[in-house]
């Protein structure tokens, strides 16, 4: 004699479609009742991009506001934190949220991060794909006060919209790190690069010297140089050296 299939093999599925319900009616069966944080979470205030916040009323727009009003759902009367990406950064209060722009009120001034005592920038010729957002993200993450993608013979940066994004993404790396500040963000060529760049050069070779042994110089900027996945060719090195 044959087994039966059951119609529903999960022996909790009764519960899960019990707590679906519940999870998606909870706001109309229970108006009045408030979901509790989790024990030891706080709520993060939301980070808002603003060059100048010096006067007592500072009107945001374009994509910020839409971040603040649509993305973030914020409220009038809600405290946010407001950065200049020069490394300064204020709490304010939202007084009013438009369509097209929010209006807000610049408070107490946050503190500022200390100064690093070893300023780091990357030269580098951008990888293929993802990995270029990637390295932008971790770079400005970890406070490198530069960012400059290389043009050379095995790698280019075709549009000034390749830049734009780069500078979007360390923006938005900034905001979730909530560093005040943001990195340079602009294509150099060779000649420029070594005749712009300040403080001691750094050219990144498989071949090269090991990074320790140059820690015990002492410097106050850096430009790690990082050449693309086929390297630099015989001309650019020397250019380099």
């Amino acid at each position: 004699m044959g087994m039966r299939k059951q119609e529903n093999s999960c022996p909790n599925w009764e519960n899960k479609k019990r707590w679906l319900w519940f999870s998606l009616n909870w706001g109309k069966t229970c108006p009045n009742r408030v979901i509790p944080h989790r024990r030891g979470r706080t709520m993060r205030t939301h980070r808002v991009f603003c060059p100048d916040f010096s006067s007592q009323r500072v009107e945001i727009d374009g994509a910020e506001a839409h971040h603040l009003a649509r993305v973030l759902r914020a409220r009038p009367g809600q405290m946010i934190e407001l950065f200049d990406g020069r490394g300064s950064g204020c709490q304010a209060l939202i007084r009013e949220i438009h369509k097209s722009a929010c209006v807000v009120e610049p408070g107490t001034a946050l503190p500022k991060a200390p100064s690093p005592r070893v300023s780091i920038s990357v030269a580098v010729a951008p990888p293929k794909g993802s990995r270029q957002g990637w390295l932008v993200e971790k770079a400005t993450e970890l406070g490198v006060a530069g960012i400059y993608p290389l043009n050379v013979a095995r790698g280019q940066i075709s549009a000034e919209s390749v830049l734009l994004r780069w500078r979007k993404i360390a923006l938005e790396a900034a905001r979730q790190c909530r560093r005040c500040d943001l990195p340079r963000v602009e294509a150099r060529d060779l000649p420029t690069l070594t005749s712009t760049v300040e403080g001691k050069r750094w050219l990144l070779s498989p071949t090269g010297r090991p990074i320790a042994e140059c820690l015990h110089q002492a410097f106050s900027s850096v430009t790690l140089i990082v050449g693309p996945e086929g390297g630099f060719d015989a001309a650019e090195i020397s250019a380099l050296t």
